[in-house]
Order: structure tokens, then sequence, then C-alpha cells
């Protein structure tokens, strides 16, 4: 089971809105995950990344799915995310 959220804003790994990442904890709380993501239409340049909450234990992975290749190249990306939504969490409570 895996929580995702979509959102279609530009931002970077690095200052993604904590409004996202408390949103995001609280869908994993709620659902008793470790991991949640937050799924950006870019970021801005920069590489997609996770973060552990701090006394929360969850992690939450920043990743992006560019809109503005080819059809082919949207596929491509959300068959990688998809891949990735079914790897088990990294961090261990």
């Amino acid at each position: 089971m895996a929580v995702a959220d979509a959102k279609y804003k530009r931002t970077s790994h690095q200052d993604y809105p904590n409004a996202d990442a408390y949103q995001m904890l609280a869908y994993c709380t709620r659902l008793g995950l470790r991991r949640g993501w937050l799924i950006y239409a870019d970021l801005n340049g920069t590489e997609p990344a996770g973060s552990i909450v701090r006394n929360a234990g969850i992690e939450l992975r920043v990743t992006s799915v560019n809109l503005g290749g080819t059809i082919e190249a949207l596929h491509a990306s959300v068959a990688t995310l998809a891949d990735e939504l079914r790897q088990p969490a990294t961090y261990q409570v």
C-alpha cells in the first residue's frame, strides 16, 4: 500500500512547501505507512530526494513527473514512478 499526493506546481526538494509535507505526514500517520510521496509537475532542475521526519519514523519522498516532453517520455516517467512506489520503504522503524 502506498500514499502519493500529486501537485500541479513547480518546486524543488530543498524548498517544497511545509503545508505539503504536513499534509503527507498526516496521510502516512492516518494510514499507518512509513513512506509517502509528494509528486510535483517539475522540481525546477533539482533531483528527486527523500527525508525522514524526525520522531515520526516516516520517510517523505519528493519527485516529479515531467509533463513537458513527448507522450512516450511521459509514459516512461510514470512507469518509473510506479516501480518506485512498489518498492518497500528504506527507513526502518
